[in-house]
């Protein structure tokens, strides 16, 4: 998740990594300044092989949320990626506490 919004950020641009505890759970969350994902995308960007067209996405297959997403279901959690109030790209891991 972090390798990724590094990508997809640019070099003056703040990244906020957050980690809180809600209810029975830990939330790490992982927001960009960047340009967000169309709405019609969001869900699919953590499924395996799934890009989205931007120039900055360089080489890749589109596996690494794919294989984060299954990795935190093992351990009985989810991930979660959303436009945040700016547009930016919030993506969260939501593990058992």
């Amino acid at each position: 998740m972090l390798r990724n919004t590094l990508r997809f950020s640019q070099a003056a641009q703040v990244i906020t990594l957050t980690l809180q505890r809600q209810g029975a759970e830990f939330v790490i969350a992982v927001a960009d300044q960047g340009m967000g994902v169309d709405e019609s995308k969001l869900s699919s960007i953590l499924d395996p092989f799934v890009r989205i067209g931007s120039p900055a996405a360089g080489k890749g297959y589109g596996l690494g949320l794919a294989i984060t997403r299954k990795a935190i279901k093992a351990q009985g959690g989810g991930v979660e990626a959303s436009n945040g109030e700016q547009d930016d790209l919030v993506t969260s891991l939501h593990l058992p506490g």
